[in-house]
């Protein structure tokens, strides 16, 4: 069973405005609003993977109620604990002229201790050893990094395979409790390590030098595809040639691949593929739409994915 833990999410209202620019009056040409923060992200794309996947986390007010409303319209399971305080609404303006997007978040409000705890509390309850819990994103405001840590360590010692994708200091913070599986992106991986190379054997010696040792890296580079790195080897995916429309939500899609991949037993090599594919699918597709996914198969046939010799 794959459990995704979203603690800071928002509302997505995404707007499309051709050549933006600051300072100046922009019309929106097309304006679309989703359920979102990455953990949600995830498992909406486990789901249409054909994945089995809970979708747990916070909501308050009637944004909360807005995102829990969306996920049940979608068929997405979940379980999120109540709060009175609201989710946040976060913008993402994205200029296809320039092939730009630029976030604008909401800091969000403090989320009530007792209700994180309470959140965390049922979700250790609840896991078993071989079940896979997805922690993606940002913290709310006044959430303990020490309660954080005790639980993702709690999980990990009963044997809930934790996969992490989660900001520079938090991932640092955390690695060193062995999850199963992180995903930084290339900014996140510099952050980490100091390396800021996309070579695939730079970012594996990086992984040996700071991460402990079998950990499972997956680095997104954008445009340049993604570098695994783990027990079985190292392996470079090389991005799919699509017409790109907006890059949000694509390192989600990858995560939730990988992760769904984990969880059914699949080859490194046949896991890749899908989360190239689903990502590809994903970028290509029109805001506030869902990508055809019947043609995830044919694409990922196509996708590169090669074995990198290691290098002592």
């Amino acid at each position: 069973m794959i459990y995704t833990m979203t603690l800071h999410p928002a509302v997505d209202k995404t707007a499309i405005i051709p050549n933006f620019t600051p300072g100046r009056v922009n019309r929106i040409t097309q304006l679309t609003t989703e359920a979102g923060g990455k953990g949600i992200n995830v498992a909406r794309a486990i789901h249409a993977l054909g994945g089995e996947c809970l979708a747990l986390g916070i909501v308050g007010g009637d944004t909360g109620t807005w995102i829990l409303e969306q996920l049940d319209a979608s068929g997405i399971a979940h379980d999120f604990c109540r709060v009175s305080v609201p989710t946040r609404t976060n913008l993402k303006v994205v200029d296809p002229e320039q092939g730009q997007t630029t976030d604008i978040n909401e800091p969000g409000t403090m989320v009530p201790q007792d209700a994180l705890e309470h959140v965390l509390h049922q979700a250790l309850m609840r896991t078993n050893a071989g079940d896979m819990m997805v922690l993606s994103g940002s913290l709310p405001p006044g959430a303990s990094v020490p309660s954080m840590t005790a639980w993702i360590d709690k999980l990990i010692q009963k044997g809930v395979r934790v996969c992490l994708d989660a900001e520079g200091g938090l991932l640092r913070e955390w690695v060193g409790l062995e999850p199963f599986l992180i995903k930084p992106n290339q900014h996140e991986f510099a952050q980490l390590t100091g390396v800021s190379s996309a070579d695939p054997t730079d970012i594996a010696a990086a992984v040996r030098n700071t991460c402990p040792p079998d950990t499972r890296a997956v680095v997104s580079l954008g445009a340049d595809g993604a570098v695994y790195v783990g027990p079985e080897g190292i392996y470079m995916a090389q991005a799919l040639p699509v017409t790109v429309i907006s890059t949000v939500g694509a390192g989600d899609t990858l995560l939730a691949a990988l992760a769904l991949g984990a969880d059914r037993g699949w080859p490194v090599e046949r896991a890749l593929r899908t989360a190239m594919a689903a990502a590809a699918l994903w970028v290509s597709r029109a805001p506030g739409t869902q990508p055809d996914w019947r043609t995830l198969s044919d694409l990922a046939e196509q996708a590169a994915v090669t074995k990198i010799p290691l290098v002592i």
